[in-house]
């Protein structure tokens, strides 16, 4: 591990990239998911690992002197991607044809110049600890709108997918894999990790101790869509 050769070299400082899925998926009544917030398991090998891996890593560092910055981050947007996750595959195709229905989640999104500058902080600021950052808290049809308003092009289907049909989505997912040569984006496990996903957090922490501070919503959503348009979609394959 990599954590272990920092604590063998004694190197001061060490920044890690987690996921908010580590803080769980849905958020009490009373208030946001923050830093105090662990996910106790999933099904889904990736998620799980995920999660494991953060909390291994805080267990090492309490035999070391190492200061470690663990960020949890959501999906990362913004313009510069070299590949589409997951996440800007759903983008992308819904340049392509109309997207199918969907379950109106709430979630989080990350800008990833943002990101760039919270990591950043990280290092360079005395600071350790755990800290949650990301954008404005968005339902999947109101970024979807955002997009539509600023690209025509992109479309969806306004069809909010019910609970009882989530499951529907992992055969959807292979015939859509089988039809268009693309890797598999979803598989049963995942779906039933982030059935109905409710995520809310708190970067109050992060505003605080790292500057932590996000562009609007619509900035990132822009540049994403027009990245995504003029890199992967116009004359180039996906």
């Amino acid at each position: 591990m990599v954590f272990k050769a920092c604590m063998a070299q004694r190197i001061p400082k060490f920044v890690f990239a987690a996921s908010t899925a580590n803080m769980g998926t849905h958020a009490p009544e009373s208030r946001p998911l923050d830093e105090t917030d662990w996910a106790k398991t999933y099904r889904s090998a990736t998620l799980h690992s995920k999660l494991l891996a953060e909390k291994e890593l805080f267990e090492l560092n309490s035999q070391s002197q190492t200061q470690l910055a663990s960020l949890c981050i959501p999906s990362l947007v913004g313009p510069g991607a070299e590949r589409l996750t997951p996440f800007l595959q759903m983008i992308a195709n819904g340049l392509k044809t109309k997207l199918p229905p969907m379950p109106n989640s709430h979630f989080h999104i990350l800008d990833c110049r943002d990101a760039a500058t919270a990591f950043y902080n990280a290092a360079d600021l005395d600071i350790e600890g755990r800290f949650a950052i990301g954008g404005e808290g968005l339902y999947l049809f109101d970024m979807f709108e955002t997009l539509k308003s600023v690209n025509p092009r992109f479309r969806y289907s306004r069809q909010n997918l019910p609970k009882l049909a989530i499951p529907l989505l992992t055969p959807l997912d292979w015939l859509n894999s089988v039809a268009t040569g693309q890797p598999r984006q979803i598989d049963i496990s995942m779906v039933r990790d982030l059935w109905a996903l409710d995520q809310r957090i708190s970067t109050q922490s992060a505003e605080k101790n790292l500057g932590f501070e996000a562009r609007p919503s619509r900035e990132t959503l822009a540049d994403t869509i027009n990245w995504i348009e003029s890199r992967f979609v116009e004359g180039r394959p996906l």
